[in-house]
């Protein structure tokens, strides 16, 4: 390890690898650097597809991949989702207002990150349940901030209690009285050890959405008007594998929350991720006159589209990978690549993101184990085979 990390040093200046392993990124790659410049303007975009201009509540979104191929992999949908949930919560939804144009008084929002891949069963309760651990794991910080921020103002856990139960009864819809409570009266650490110890994959295709309900509640309990579930790997679910009932049954119950939901409703937006071979089983399912249409066309005003680079792009994102791993400036920001090696690299991988820097990631590893200093296009293609 000692060894790699010289080579990176004395070859390149480089303290690192900047570069991701893996084409499909995952919640745990915080220290890759997101780079916005891929797609300018997108975080205005998404707040605007998002949250809508007029900060009337949307139903559902949708991220789309558009590319080479049906699957449409490696487009960043994943990297987009977790930053986009980070930049939400980093000031509860005031940066987002403010691309948006909406006071941000009206409009206090809490975003969460839940992903078909990991869950249990492969149902909408399940996927439900596992948004409610995000809050209590990964979001712990900004949940804490704002219940102390609550407290600040003087609300005992009794007060957000009572508030958040009226907002239940009076929606008429099934919740869970237990999370609620502890999430009123114990420490986080009770709430993580209950939600990974007292429920199994039985419980969690069940009560999901009872206990997403009690969240959302204690959200709005504490000031948070808006809650943006941020849906990943919808294809894991959309898809041949997935029994035909299921999937009629899940979309129905997706559009009851959005429509007619008595607190769900008038709170929660779902974003799913897109691509076309997904949408084509979906549509089979999709209740379109209650959710509208699954449409890749940004003129339906709730769709954010992720393409193919193009090599201007590509170039400026190496840039920014570099420079995050750089120890000193030098004259040639792209060292140790050559643009042809670059461009080799973008038609390669048919300008997809991910598999462009994970391509970069292995040629890297490859080079410094051979004492490359330069790579240009000839050795880019020989290493790459």
């Amino acid at each position: 390890m000692a060894r790699r990390a010289h080579l990176y040093r004395s070859l390149y200046g480089l303290s690192r690898n900047p570069f991701p392993e893996h084409a499909i990124a995952t919640t745990t790659d915080g220290g890759q650097p997101f780079y916005e410049g891929l797609h300018p303007g997108i975080a205005a975009t998404m707040a605007r597809a998002f949250v809508g201009l007029d900060n009337r509540q949307r139903g559902v979104a949708f991220l789309w991949a558009l590319g080479d191929g049906e699957d449409a992999r490696g487009y960043g949908k994943t990297r987009h989702l977790v930053w986009f949930a980070n930049f939400v919560n980093g000031d509860f939804g005031q940066s987002v207002a403010n691309l948006i144009g909406v006071p941000h008084k009206q409009s206090g929002m809490f975003a969460l990150y839940s992903t078909f891949s990991t869950v249990d069963g492969l149902t909408l309760s399940g996927l439900l349940f596992d948004a409610v651990r995000d809050a209590v794991e990964t979001r712990l910080g900004q949940l804490i901030s704002i219940r102390d921020a609550a407290a600040g103002q003087g609300d005992t856990g009794d007060q957000i209690y009572g508030r958040a139960a009226k907002l239940l009864q009076d929606a008429g819809e099934p919740w869970s009285f237990e999370l609620l409570w502890r999430l009123c009266h114990q420490s986080p650490q009770e709430w993580r050890s209950y939600l990974s110890y007292s429920f199994g994959q039985w419980h969690k295709v069940r009560v999901g959405r009872e206990l997403f309900r009690s969240l959302v509640a204690y959200l709005r309990a504490l000031g948070i008007e808006r809650v943006i579930l941020l849906v990943d790997q919808v294809e894991d679910f959309a898809n041949w594998r997935t029994s035909s009932y299921k999937l009629k049954r899940d979309f129905s119950r997706l559009a009851y929350l959005c429509t007619d939901d008595g607190l769900l409703r008038k709170q929660i937006t779902f974003v799913l991720t897109m691509h076309p071979n997904a949408a084509r089983i979906l549509s089979w399912y999709w209740p379109d006159e209650l959710l509208g249409p699954v449409s890749a066309s940004e003129s339906q005003g709730n769709v954010v589209l992720l393409r193919n680079m193009r090599m201007p792009q590509f170039l400026e994102m190496v840039h920014a990978y570099l420079a995050s791993a750089r120890l000193v400036p030098i004259a040639d920001p792209l060292h140790p690549f050559t643009p042809e090696a670059l461009r080799y690299v973008c038609e390669r991988e048919k300008g997809r993101p991910g598999y462009c820097l994970s391509s970069l990631h292995r040629l890297l590893e490859i080079a410094i184990d051979e004492s490359v200093e330069l790579i240009d296009r000839d050795r880019a293609a020989e290493l790459l085979r």
